[in-house]
């Protein structure tokens, strides 16, 4: 009996794990190569940006065309934010092994992955991927009592974000 339980927790560990790979690599294969709306205008700005030298009269923040230069230059810049997702949940799951049971985290990842916003945010160049990935790391360490690791990601969401100073810091 107990042998079984074992076998059948390994299992339904491995089964979730591999319903995170697969869903890792469906974001991964679904790309849209057209940027409308916000996305776009980050876009132009990023190539404005490294045609002029300057930096243009856009009304979203720099942060993220800033952060996605490499990904610019090596000519993938569409996955940047499928990039900054998968950091993010190995930034995660780093951060709250020690606090949440094996479990809950797969759990966790898995709601990220599936029943969020990312699945969309990760297709475009839009700005809520950085901002919210960068919150929630730094909101994870904050509940490990690591003010000083927290702090560059909460300014580097906010400062993505600026709208979000002020929740920040109720």
């Amino acid at each position: 009996d107990r042998y079984m339980f074992k076998r059948t927790s390994l299992i339904d560990n491995l089964l979730q794990w591999m319903a995170l790979a697969i869903g890792l690599v469906c974001l991964l294969l679904i790309r849209r190569s057209i940027q409308i709306g916000e996305g776009g205008t980050r876009l132009d700005a990023l190539e404005y940006l490294v045609r002029t030298h300057t930096f243009g009269d856009i009304k979203y923040s720099y942060v993220g065309p800033l952060l996605a230069l490499p990904f610019y230059f090596l000519g993938i810049v569409t996955y940047f934010n499928f990039g900054v997702f998968c950091l993010g949940l190995l930034c995660l799951g780093r951060v709250l092994r020690p606090i949440l049971s094996s479990l809950e985290l797969r759990i966790f990842l898995l709601l990220l992955v599936f029943g969020s916003l990312f699945p969309f945010s990760t297709k475009e160049f839009y700005g809520e991927t950085v901002s919210a990935v960068s919150l929630g790391i730094g909101a994870a360490l904050l509940a490990k009592d690591a003010e000083v690791w927290a702090a560059p990601w909460l300014v580097i969401g906010a400062a993505n974000t600026p709208a979000m100073v002020v929740p920040l810091t109720l």
